[in-house]
């Protein structure tokens, strides 16, 4: 999920992270720059428990005054991505059709 975000020209420098704050029960975790607002950048997390992804993603619902307005999530896969404020909405677009082709 992060190669095709990086390759849709949206996010850079993707690196796998120690999943934690919010993201704690993730499996996996990867964090990417968005070079359209310098400074910022999102995560991609992967969940092996349904009812962890669900808890996760009402967390970040739950926190969006902090978490931003981008936030895309595939249940079916337990894929859940979170990127920060300043992101146009038309990239939001983007990533939220590359999560909802999963």
């Amino acid at each position: 999920m992060c190669a095709q975000i990086e390759e849709a020209g949206i996010g850079t420098n993707c690196a796998e992270s120690e999943p934690g704050g919010l993201a704690v029960a993730a499996t996996e975790r990867y964090e990417f720059d968005l070079p359209s607002v310098p400074g910022e950048g999102g995560a991609v997390m992967k969940f092996d428990d349904e009812d962890l992804y669900r808890k996760t993603v009402k967390s970040y619902d739950d926190m969006s005054f902090l978490a931003g307005p981008h936030r895309y999530g595939s249940e079916s896969a337990l894929i859940f991505v979170q990127i920060n404020e300043g992101l146009s909405s038309s990239d939001g677009k983007k990533v939220q059709e590359i999560i909802q082709g999963l």
